[in-house]
């Protein structure tokens, strides 16, 4: 199979990115000679997805690589959609793994795959799905029980309100 390569939306003339997830510049022509053309090396971003830096007119700008790929063999650019990965894989930017959907198609996709950061995945998280299990059977005010996790009495309440780690069906992690 060969790689099929479309212009960067915006960017024509100037970036290209491919059926299989890659982005590359175009050979240019400067006042000062000529610009060959090379393949682009994406970094992860915080949330793990290939992000690529390009620059036109001495601006440069952010995008994400599997957003580029859909925008430039899609026929249509649905700005209200997200670019969903079939596989789950955030870096595997091939067309074929690509596809629009919906925040909630995406979301639930997220669940499915097991990628959603929730519950313990989350860094700033206090509490490990085990301590909710026993929160939510414990005893006592929720301020005790507050001072025995060492967090607020409105974390215990929401718990026990199944507000927070609402996921979290009967002690099972799902």
């Amino acid at each position: 199979m060969s790689e099929t390569w479309r212009a960067v939306r915006g960017f024509e003339g100037f970036y290209e990115v491919s059926d299989l997830g890659r982005v590359r510049s175009v050979d240019r022509a400067l006042e000062c000679g000529r610009r060959p053309g090379r393949l682009l090396k994406p970094y992860r971003n915080n949330m793990g997805y290939f992000t690529i830096a390009l620059w036109r007119d001495g601006r440069g700008a952010k995008f994400l690589v599997h957003r580029l790929v859909l925008i430039a063999f899609s026929e249509s650019y649905p700005p209200d959609l997200h670019a969903a990965h079939n596989n789950g894989i955030c870096t595997d930017n091939r067309l074929s793994n690509l596809r629009w959907a919906t925040r909630a198609e995406n979301m639930h996709d997220k669940i499915a795959h097991g990628t959603l950061a929730r519950g313990e995945r989350i860094g700033s998280a206090k509490l490990t799905a085990a301590q909710i299990v026993a929160i939510r059977t414990e005893a006592g005010t929720q301020r005790a029980i507050a001072a025995r996790y060492g967090v607020d009495q409105s974390a215990i309440s929401n718990i026990k309100r199944g507000k927070n780690w609402a996921w979290l069906d009967g002690g099972s992690i799902v």
